[in-house]
């Protein structure tokens, strides 16, 4: 356990983060993304040091961020993605979603429906696989399964008779591949093309992603 200690401590300097306890859940969520997706650890791993961080909290008194739900929503992530394969998923993530995202920066609008088209296409391409949706899923949301909050997005999900179920997608570290960017530069366009708030908006049911 000190070993795994060590190896998160040494982390958060080169990310020059504190690793001063207690330790935030954001901080946590981001290092277990760094084990799996840039490290390539086993499930194991990714646990191991889930446990290793909680047990130092506990032992000190402190809240465990272990059991904060943006913890808890990474976790999930990882675990969703690594039964879909995750050899499969990773090579987009690094290249494929780049070489996607950049050919779209590239691309010019003909007018303002192409340029809220592609507003919608970005969010929805880093929602997928930050959250690890299914595309079912993707088709039938809309901006009231959508909460902001501080370090990311809450996002409801269901599709076909499946009981709904809370996602919870992180900021990300880079502005051209984080959802959460996208997302709000979405719904600040659509926020300002109709002019009232999101919260209260109907589309008779239909979706708009």
């Amino acid at each position: 356990m000190n070993a795994t200690l060590t190896v998160f401590r040494a982390w958060c300097a080169e990310q020059q983060r504190s690793a001063e306890l207690p330790v935030t859940p954001k901080l946590v969520a981001s290092y277990l993304y760094f084990l799996w997706a840039t490290q390539k650890k086993r499930r194991s791993t990714v646990e191991r040091a889930m446990f290793a961080i909680a047990s130092v909290h506990e032992r000190a008194g402190l809240p465990n961020p272990i059991r904060d739900p943006i913890v808890k929503g990474a976790w999930r992530a990882i675990l969703e993605a690594n039964e879909r394969g995750r050899e499969r998923k990773l090579s987009l993530l690094t290249d494929g979603v780049r070489a996607i995202l950049a050919t779209m920066r590239d691309e010019e609008p003909r007018d303002e429906g192409e340029a809220l088209r592609l507003l919608r296409d970005r969010a929805l391409i880093l929602m997928f696989f930050a959250g690890a949706l299914k595309r079912d899923e993707l088709r039938t949301l809309t901006m009231e399964h959508i909460v902001f909050a501080i370090d990311g997005v809450r996002v409801t999900v269901a599709a076909g008779d499946r009981k709904p179920r809370n996602v919870d997608i992180l900021a990300g570290s880079v502005l051209l591949t984080d959802p959460v960017a996208a997302l709000a530069r979405l719904a600040a366009r659509l926020q300002d093309l109709h002019g009232r708030r999101l919260s209260r908006r109907r589309r008779r049911g239909r979706a708009w992603l």
